[in-house]
C-alpha cells in the first residue's frame, strides 16, 4: 500500500507498530451495531478498513497518559479507503461538513476503544 510506505518513510515508523490488518466491515456492522442507513454508508462509499499502525509505551518510548478521565496507552493509525466509483457522491464544496466522511469517522471512532489518527483516502 503507497499510503503505509509513505507514512514509513516520513516518520520513520519501527517495524514493531506494523500491524497492516483489514478491518471487515462486517465485524464493524456487528460491534457497533449499525443502523441500516449507517449500514448503507458503510458499503456505498467504503473500499477497505486497514488497521495500519499500533503505537505503544513499548514500540515508539513514548510514555502513556493516564488520569482521572482518560487512559491513552496506546494510538491506532486507521486507515479508511473509499471506493472511487462512489467517491463522487462526496460533496467537495463542503467536505467538512459532509455528512457521509463525518458519520465514518464517528463510527470509526468509536468501534476501536483507543485514540485514533484516521485517514481517509480514495485510490
Amino acid at each position: 500500500m503507497i499510503f503505509m510506505g509513505l507514512i514509513e518513510d516520513i516518520f520513520e515508523v519501527p517495524n514493531d507498530c506494523i500491524v497492516n490488518s483489514v478491518i471487515p466491515k462486517k465485524e464493524v456492522f456487528e460491534v457497533a451495531d449499525l443502523s441500516t442507513k449507517d449500514k448503507r454508508i458503510f458499503t456505498d462509499l467504503i473500499k477497505q478498513i486497514k488497521w495500519c499502525y499500533n503505537f505503544t509505551e513499548d514500540n515508539i518510548r513514548v510514555d502513556k497518559f493516564i488520569d482521572e478521565e482518560r487512559r491513552y496507552e496506546e494510538v491506532e493509525l486507521i486507515n479508511i479507503t473509499l471506493k472511487y466509483e462512489n467517491v463522487h457522491k462526496i460533496d467537495y464544496g463542503k467536505f467538512k461538513e459532509d455528512d457521509k466522511i463525518d458519520r465514518i469517522a464517528d463510527i470509526i471512532m468509536r468501534f476501536i476503544p483507543y485514540p485514533i489518527i484516521l485517514t481517509i483516502q480514495y485510490d
